[in-house]
């Protein structure tokens, strides 16, 4: 994964795209810079089955269809992800690794996972609305149920608890997580900030054939769990099966 986008401002600063955060200004959040981590690597002894990066690419939803699913609000991307984040460096607690950090390393590491393309979009300047979506290819559908099973008991460590987060500038802020949610194939976690209520995620990760597809949706003043499961609902359904 590689940096794509620059802080704007100091403030409130809440996890989004792997490591990455969000600063509030003025009570809205802006777009902040993040540290990420270089590329994983993973190995295999089957010979992958695998879709091109540029069929990965095409799973995801374009800015249009991800600013009808917060509302009809224009979006513009500011990250990128083709391998693994570390939010080490930034996450208090090694135990919401995971949980406050898309696509990272702690779950994903030694997964047997073959590609990753994903991506981060947030309304302009003052951000109402923060989106990421990641999709990972695996050889094998029980590696995939794998790393579905590792983040249902890695993320349920974090459930129902708090945790706090640095920003890039030195900002310190705190996340309240509720339960953990969802059935054999899907997970989801609801959040919301401490120090600003009106801001709440929702990560999901689901589990199709040999993909995973893992979002979170980040919201002010509006629910964000139906968000990210439709979110996951619409990469699922252009999967091959």
């Amino acid at each position: 994964m590689r940096r794509v986008w620059r802080a704007v401002s100091t403030a409130i600063c809440v996890p989004a795209l792997a490591a990455g955060c969000m600063r509030t200004v003025k009570g809205a959040p802006v777009a902040a810079e993040s540290d990420l981590s270089p590329p994983a690597t993973t190995t295999t002894n089957q010979t992958p089955r695998v879709l091109p990066a540029t069929a990965l690419e095409n799973l995801l939803l374009t800015a249009d269809q991800l600013g009808a699913l917060v509302g009809g609000t224009k979006m513009a991307r500011v990250g990128t992800a083709t391998s693994t984040s570390d939010a080490s460096a930034i996450i208090d607690d090694r135990a919401c690794l995971g949980l406050g950090s898309v696509g990272d390393a702690s779950i994903y590491s030694h997964s047997g996972y073959v590609a990753m393309r994903g991506n981060q979009f947030s309304t302009p300047n003052a951000v109402r609305a923060d989106v990421t979506q990641l999709v990972t290819s695996f050889t094998t559908a029980a590696d995939a149920e794998g790393l579905l099973r590792r983040a249902r008991r890695d993320w349920q460590g974090c459930a129902d608890r708090r945790y706090g987060f640095h920003s890039s500038n030195g900002n310190h802020s705190h996340f309240d997580t509720q339960d953990l949610r969802g059935d054999g194939s899907r997970i989801e976690l609801s959040m919301r900030q401490e120090e600003d209520p009106r801001w709440g995620c929702s990560h999901a990760m689901a589990v199709a054939d040999t993909m995973v597809a893992e979002a979170r949706v980040c919201l002010l003043n509006k629910e964000t769990a139906s968000a990210v499961n439709h979110l996951l609902d619409q990469i699922v359904a252009k999967i091959p099966q």
